[in-house]
C-alpha cells in the first residue's frame, strides 16, 4: 500500500495520468474530498489540470467516491 509520504517521490510536476491516478485513489482512500485533494496537489506541485479533471471523472462511477461532493 502506497503511503502518502512515498508522493514526495513524485517529479516536479505532476502530469502523467497513472501518478495522477494514484496520489487522487491514496487520498480518496483517506477520506479527503474532492476539494481537498485538488488543493493538496496542487500546493504540493504543479498538477495538469486536464488530468487531474479527467482522472476525476474516471473515479466518479466508482462505488468509494459516492460520498464524495464534486
Amino acid at each position: 500500500m502506497t503511503t502518502f509520504a512515498q508522493l514526495d517521490r513524485l517529479p516536479a510536476r505532476l502530469d502523467e495520468p497513472h501518478l495522477i491516478r494514484k496520489a487522487v485513489a491514496l487520498l480518496i482512500d483517506q477520506d479527503f474530498d474532492r476539494a481537498t485533494i485538488e488543493r493538496a496537489l496542487i500546493e504540493m506541485m504543479p498538477v495538469d489540470l486536464d488530468l487531474l479533471a479527467a482522472c476525476f471523472l474516471e473515479f466518479d462511477g466508482a462505488e468509494h467516491l459516492q460520498r464524495v461532493a464534486c
